[in-house]
């Protein structure tokens, strides 16, 4: 599949761990003191994925989503 060119920033808690298919990818994590939190821009609105634990699969489909991990503990 051929798409626009996108930036990938990891935060170093957050790894992508294997491909599932040419559809979806995995994310791991390994903190337990994060939530993943998605947004349609990487500017704002900001919202936690409901039910997201690690692995967490991601779908990839239509305009790209922007995925972060935020800290919400020590």
């Amino acid at each position: 599949m051929t798409s626009s060119p996108a930036r990938l920033t990891l935060d170093p808690k957050l790894q992508i761990f294997s491909v599932v298919s040419s559809e979806a990818f995995r994310l791991m994590w390994g903190s337990p003191n994060v939530v993943l939190e998605h947004s349609d821009n990487v500017t704002g609105n900001w919202a936690g994925v409901p039910g997201a634990a690690s692995p967490f699969d991601i779908t990839v489909y239509g305009p790209g989503k922007s995925f972060r991990l935020r800290q919400t503990g020590p």
